[in-house]
């Protein structure tokens, strides 16, 4: 019996050293997909965003929110962003109550809102 449960004692031990090793070696491959354990709301309350490499022909201004104190916000491609907040690599530089002005590195992109007919 006592032979018994050392064998069975050594070999859970192989299997527990063999799975902890295991998972000391996992990474994970997000396939180009958003990591699922990234948040997706910023701690202040804002979508978060994790794409880095943006064209500005791919930002899509959807609306501008116009606060009486000044501080505006806008919605560009499904974000809530304001001045400053960082969208990829652009950094939001101003809102108008009819444009966006971007920056990237030292150049500067301006989005502007499109008017219904």
């Amino acid at each position: 019996m006592r032979k018994q449960t050392i064998v069975t004692l050594g070999v859970l031990f192989i299997f527990c050293s063999m799975a902890i090793a295991e998972e000391q070696n996992f990474v994970y491959d997000d396939h180009g997909n958003r990591d699922p354990f990234w948040p997706l709301v910023t701690s202040n309350g804002l979508i978060a965003s994790y794409e880095t490499n943006l064209l500005v022909s791919e930002l899509i201004l959807e609306g501008i929110i116009v606060g009486k104190d000044g501080q505006n916000f806008a919605v560009i491609n499904g974000a809530i962003v304001k001045s400053k907040d960082r969208l990829g690599e652009y950094i939001i530089q101003e809102i108008s109550s009819t444009k966006v002005v971007l920056i990237k590195g030292e150049e500067r992109f301006e989005l502007k809102l499109k008017k219904e007919e």
